[in-house]
């Protein structure tokens, strides 16, 4: 799990491997008791995001690393755990879909200047 905090601030991505800077941050559980899920809706809650935007400074660049130090975020940890289970299962999908999408695209990306240049057909 990645938010960003540094040029589109705010942006939440899943699903990836790769590199992070300090722009980019990992956000991870201490205590594990947080899954990505639950992590995925944190991030994307309007009061978190209105908060990075809030502490977002810069004129081409936003910089929101002060965010980090301001980012508060009262729950109920039964209440949360709850909800947790039952949204684990979408956000699940949610990354079994991207990464389909992720293959589709290189499908794509490589078949279609074939098609283009008429070295394969299409089936009909």
């Amino acid at each position: 799990m990645l938010v960003s905090f540094d040029g589109s601030v705010g942006r939440v991505a899943y699903g990836l491997n790769g590199t992070y800077s300090s722009g980019i941050r990992k956000i991870t559980d201490k205590h594990k008791l947080i899954s990505q899920a639950g992590l995925f809706c944190i991030f994307n809650d309007s009061y978190i995001q209105y908060t990075i935007t809030q502490y977002a400074t810069g004129t081409n660049i936003k910089h929101a690393g002060a965010a980090v130090e301001n980012l508060y975020m009262p729950y109920c940890e039964s209440i949360f755990l709850s909800l947790q289970k039952e949204i684990e299962p979408i956000f699940a999908l949610m990354k079994q879909t991207k990464t389909e999408s992720h293959v589709l695209s290189k499908y794509r990306d490589f078949l279609l200047p074939l098609l283009m240049n008429n070295q394969v057909e299409a089936l009909e």
